[in-house]
């Protein structure tokens, strides 16, 4: 291609004459089917380009009246096309650009010029007009993209000169040229749009003044401003963007802050976000080419708007002034910093200025949940930005308080104490949080391989905003989004039910919802407890959340809770929107959720048929030493998957914690206390102990359930055996050294430790600190009672739990009467419907007789429970207790009622596991017949040896399936519980 330079006499302008390739042709090729198709980026990119410089060359005038004829739906998709615009036209980085040729081919390739201009030749009657044509694209302009990658292809000005001729031969300087003409595009579409809006706000300054914050026209002006703003552009385009944003704030803040809205959160984060780059400063080649020359000559290309937003230089480093405080020559990160501040500074002000702290907090908390989404992203010199917040506070003070012979509105504002001092507190506050937010951000960063610690961070942080909504949902979400990465799903599932109830309770105070959080204390303890702090001024009414909002919540919740396998909470959550539903007569959805609960109910039996339904594994975990800091001398609870081991856990504990503190640093404590007097100074301690769930006596009278078991339980329970040393007590007897198990259990003693922690399982965090501890004692007969007592309780849930091994088939009607009386019902199936509830039929065929009969497998766990106690290999079995504590000439050295608990213990244990064998007799003997008789033969011996030790004969009544002495046999003994009587009759 070749391009050459020819004088013309018709006008002053500089015409082009170039022998390019075809333009390309924006129709279908021959031969291609008609139909709806997606333009390529390609054409999208040249279609703004045409747009963008017809709308660049048209005159003021005819602007205007073009406006003017809008129609409110007009000027929406007006606003939408100028955002697409910049979105297709931005400026993609170096990398990207090589890889596409489309901008050599354009005429704004070939020519170098921006999009206004040259190209359709500049008349009088032209709003723009472009001195020095054919000039060189300036570094000023295109060097200083945020995140760009311009910076090492920015050329030498007297090598950029884009002439006639051959001057760039080689591949490189035509890539670097590539980049450098892009980045004049990107620079040169947004200052059009910019210059664009500011007509279009004018036009339309009355209807703007006068609307609603939520007016999609309003919205759609500033989202083309954060589009500006967020699509990489450059310094040069970032400059005349917030002198014009702030601008707009100053001509419509009784629009802006009148209310809460998304788009004033956008803005706030947009900013936030700019305070918080870091920009590449210019190379040394680069300064010394930006030269008083081709500042003039960037300020003169630039649209007759946007030069009066430019401000004045008088060097080669801008003399920023922001908000009419001048802060002297700036860098240009400095300036973009300086430029995002003082926006954010603007909107503080302005708010405060129309709406007093009412208008204030709308932005305070707008701000806050932009730092929040910020969180992951906030650099060191964010901190610089709050320290030139401060600053312009108080320059904006002391010069408005200086000028008290000028009547302006900034001089009344400050002239008034009160008020003064209230603003500059709230901003004092605000950025204190703001701080606050930072700390923590930068204690994430330090621990950013503990994940515990993290989740500890994040909840802190949602907790001191407990009564504001929208940042305590921000800092949910956050949480939530750390429990999705580590796949805690049960965590997940509680993080989604807080979201709910903060929901519920906020919609409560605004009389749309009927119930608050306390509804939410039959599926967590926890929920009330966190989400009752709601404030309820007149400020956080406005926060734009529905029953919508409320609803998604609940679905979401009920979705993790069942991957969390926590369905008995399903129903519940449900429970709290099903009037709402059946109010709005919104069937579809009822059926849904019945269709949920019905999953939920046959998850339910299904696991806890198979007996081997497994919540979750704890673990106490104590730090001892200095070198924890704040963990030192604290306890934790350790809620971790239910395969986890003790082993596997001492080793991730460590391996962590010697990574960040040192290898010989950190040792495993394996005493049963910690002693600061033998203990290595220098080195810090992690003790981990195996932990069980405790919910204390039953009082229902039956067992608790795997759910109940693990789910809102906030104590724990873990055992130290021990042997009392004669002339000590029990603690110096566990704390001396020596053996702590003996063979003989008439002296074998244990201690039992209770923890409770500051909430219950599941909760928002993975561990829980300890705040309470109790210990207690158990003498030998009573760590055999308990033994017993135990060992019943784990058999007897089995006994609740065990299904009908030969369920009754459905009765296949062979009669002709039958058959007629089929041909006549009225079946649904016959239509298509299915139940809901079980997914089958309802009215089940003739087929349906076999299908119907069900087969059950053996329950694993309690497979493994019955074997351990009837067939023991590894622990002592139960009749090593009755032989230590029921011999006749033993019975003498113990309390009565203690003996004859352990003696009612003991037949009481033998029934289950005689109703157990009886049970699944067809099961077992069909599948594992040997173990079967060797579990029963092993019963048997165990009633015969119990019978010698007692010296009574105990016998088995087969039909009440019990097994006592002869004497009690006659009737249910006191020592079956009720539902052992239930389980009996049901077999």
């Amino acid at each position: 291609m070749s391009t050459h330079l020819s004088d013309s006499n018709n006008n002053n302008s500089c015409n082009i004459t170039a022998v390019v390739d075809p333009p390309h042709q924006h129709r279908l090729a021959p031969g291609e089917m008609n139909g709806p198709r997606r333009l390529t980026d390609k054409c999208q990119r040249e279609l703004f380009v045409c747009v963008l410089h017809i709308m660049s060359t048209v005159t003021e005038d005819h602007l205007t009246t073009l406006f003017h004829s809008f129609t409110v739906q007009e000027r929406i998709h007006f606003l939408c096309m100028l955002t697409y615009a910049i979105q297709h036209l931005r400026y993609r980085g170096k990398k990207c650009i090589q890889q596409y040729e489309h901008i050599s081919h354009s005429g704004i390739g070939r020519t170098g010029f921006g999009v206004s201009g040259v190209g359709a030749g500049s008349s009088s009657g032209g709003r723009r007009t472009v001195s020095a044509s054919l000039r060189p694209p300036t570094p000023s302009v295109v060097s200083m993209h945020l995140g760009g990658e311009s910076q090492s292809g920015v050329l030498d000005a007297k090598d950029a000169t884009v002439q006639a001729g051959p001057n760039l031969n080689s591949d490189e300087n035509e890539a670097t040229s590539k980049v450098l003409l892009e980045a004049n595009l990107a620079t040169e579409a947004g200052l059009i749009v910019l210059d664009l809006v500011n007509t279009f706000t004018s036009v339309f300054k009355r209807q703007l003044e006068s609307c609603k914050p939520s007016d999609p026209v309003f919205t759609g002006l500033l989202e083309v401003y954060v589009a500006l703003l967020t699509n990489n552009p450059s310094e040069c385009l970032l400059r005349h963007t917030f002198a014009s944003l702030r601008v707009f704030v100053s001509r419509f803040a009784k629009v802006l802050f009148c209310e809460s809205t998304e788009i004033l959160s956008s803005i706030c984060l947009t900013s936030l976000r700019c305070a918080n780059q870091s920009l590449p400063m210019p190379s040394a080649m680069d300064s010394r080419n930006e030269n008083s020359s081709n500042q003039s000559q960037t300020n003169s290309a630039l649209p007759s708007a946007a030069r009066s937003l430019s401000p004045r230089r008088e060097s080669s480093q801008p003399l920023q002034t922001m908000n009419g405080i001048g802060m002297g020559p700036l860098s240009p990160t400095a300036m973009i910093r300086m430029e995002a501040c003082g926006l954010l500074y603007k909107l503080w002000k302005s708010s405060y200025e129309n709406f007093g702290r009412t208008g204030f907090y709308r932005v305070h908390l707008q701000t806050i949940i932009s730092v929040s989404k910020l969180v992951t992203e906030i650099g060191p010199g964010f901190e610089a930005s709050l320290s030139l917040l401060h600053t312009l506070v108080e320059t904006d003070m002391r010069r408005g308080i200086g000028d008290t012979g000028a009547i302006t509105p900034e001089a009344k504002f400050w002239s008034r104490a009160e008020s003064r001092n209230m603003f500059v507190d709230d901003v004092n506050d605000l950025i204190r949080r703001v701080r606050t937010v930072l700390i923590a951000t930068n204690e994430m960063r330090q621990h950013n391989d503990d994940h515990e610690r993290l989740i500890d961070l994040q909840y802190c942080l949602a907790k001191s905003y407990s009564s504001n909504p929208a940042l305590r949902r921000t800092w949910l979400d956050e949480l939530a989004k750390l429990h999705m990465a580590s796949k805690s799903l049960a965590e997940l599932a509680m993080v989604k039910l807080h979201s709910a109830a903060l929901m519920a309770e906020y919609l409560k105070s605004r009389s749309e919802f009927p119930q608050g959080c306390e509804a939410f204390s039959a599926i967590s303890s926890n929920i009330c407890q966190e989400e009752n702090g709601l404030r309820t001024d007149s400020a956080l009414l406005e926060i734009p959340y529905t029953q919508e909002d409320l609803l998604l919540d609940i679905n979401e919740a009920a979705t993790t809770l069942e991957a969390a396998g926590l369905f008995e909470a399903i129903r519940p959550v449900y429970a709290l929107v099903i009037p709402v539903y059946e109010a709005r007569q919104e069937y579809t959805a009822l059926a849904q959720i019945y269709r949920h609960i019905g999953r939920a109910y046959d998850a339910i039996g299904h696991a806890e048929a198979s007996g081997h339904r497994l919540f979750a594994a704890y673990f106490r975990v104590t730090f001892y030493g200095q070198l924890f800091e704040s963990l030192a001398n604290k306890s934790f609870i350790y809620r971790t998957n239910a395969c986890q081991k003790l082993g596997g856990m001492c080793n991730e504990l460590l391996t962590l914690y010697r990574n960040k503190y040192g290898q010989g640093v950190v040792d495993l404590l394996t005493d049963y206390a910690y002693n600061r007097e033998t203990a290595d100074s220098n080195k810090a301690y992690i003790q981990v102990n195996y932990v069980e769930p405790y919910k204390g006596p039953i009082r229902s009278g039956r067992p608790l359930t795997s759910f109940e078991k693990h789910h809102d339980v906030s104590q724990f329970m873990f055992e130290t055996p021990f042997l009392l040393q004669p002339g000590m007590t029990t603690t110096a007897s566990l704390l001396a050294a020596g053996p702590k198990h003996s063979d003989d259990l008439t002296q074998q003693w244990k201690r039992r430790t209770i923890l409770t922690t500051s909430g219950t399982f599941p909760h928002l965090r993975r561990r829980l600190e300890v705040v309470h501890v109790s210990e207690t004692d158990l003498c030998p007969i009573d760590a055999a009672i308990d033994a017993i007592e135990c060992k019943n309780q784990e058999l007897m849930t089995h006994v609740s739990a065990v299904p009908v091994v030969t369920p009754p088939a459905i009765d296949v009607p062979n009669g002709q009467g039958d058959r007629d009386a089929q041909q006549h019902r009225i079946s649904v199936a016959a239509i298509g419907l299915r139940s809901p509830v079980t997914g089958t039929d309802v009215w089940p065929g003739p087929s349906a007789g076999p299908k119907a009969r069900k087969t059950h497998r053996i329950p694993l766990l309690m497979d493994m429970q019955l074997q351990g106690a009837l067939l023991p290999t590894v622990n002592v079995g139960p009749m090593a207790y009755a032989e230590a504590f029921l011999k006749a000439e033993n019975q003498i050295l113990y309390p009565k009622e203690k003996v004859a608990r352990l003696r009612d213990l003991f037949f009481e244990f033998l029934t289950i596991c005689l109703v157990l064998l009886t049970r699944y007799h067809h099961l077992m003997s069909s599948v594992h017949e040997a173990k079967y008789n060797a579990m029963r033969q092993s019963l048997d011996r165990y009633r015969v040896d119990l019978s010698n030790l007692l010296k009574e004969e105990i016998v088995i009544d087969e039909e009440k399936m019990v097994i006592g002495p002869r004497s009690v046999t006659s009737e249910v003994s006191s020592y079956v519980p009720a539902l052992m009587e239930t389980s009996v009759s049901r077999s």
